[in-house]
């Protein structure tokens, strides 16, 4: 693999695990502050680029606090998964502790599962944030029509409902591709 195309994926999966998630949670807060502080928003028009850093530097520090809060809304998911698997947590310890020989093409596609699991689980916190900062904004500003207001309300809703369903099936999808991984090691 080509040190290009490894920072590729790198940065990838940074935009798509950290900076978009913590954007989405800090968004409305960032128009709360702009449109409550007339000082900050005549320094944001004059700094333009650094006040563009300052939230690109944010959404970073967010998103990595919302991956945190993911990987424990993942370790719920575990103990549900345990109930109806009891092999679960121990066939993730073996995965960790296995040295493929060869490694299967599964854990190509594993990889692919994982990126797509964390994702959704900064999501979904990442709504839960981007909810209570909409609600406050337009409470105070009155930015949004009410049916404006009320769409965006339903469609994150909708979307935080989606991202939680789809983080759970793909924990569910995790475990039994770590399994049959494992049933090929002997």
């Amino acid at each position: 693999m080509d040190i290009s195309d490894a920072l590729k994926e790198d940065v990838f999966k940074t935009l798509v695990i950290i900076i978009i998630p913590g954007a989405l949670a800090i968004l409305p807060f960032a128009f709360y502050a702009y449109y409550s502080y007339p000082e900050l928003k005549t320094y944001i028009e004059s700094h333009l680029l650094g006040a563009m850093f300052v939230y690109a530097f944010c959404s970073i520090a967010t998103g990595l606090v919302l991956e945190d809060i993911g990987s424990r809304i993942e370790v719920v998911y575990d103990k549900i998964i345990k109930r109806s698997s009891p092999d679960h947590s121990t066939n993730w310890q073996t995965f960790l502790r296995t040295n493929f020989k060869k490694e299967p093409i599964g854990t190509h596609y594993l990889n692919s599962i994982v990126i797509r699991l964390k994702f959704e689980l900064s999501m979904v916190a990442s709504l839960f944030s981007f909810v209570i900062g909409l609600i406050l904004l337009n409470v105070k500003h009155n930015i949004l029509s009410t049916f404006d207001f009320n769409t965006s309300l339903s469609l994150s809703a909708a979307l935080f409902i989606f991202m939680t369903l789809e983080s759970y099936s793909g924990a569910r999808l995790l475990s039994d591709l770590r399994t049959n991984l494992l049933s090929g090691v002997n």
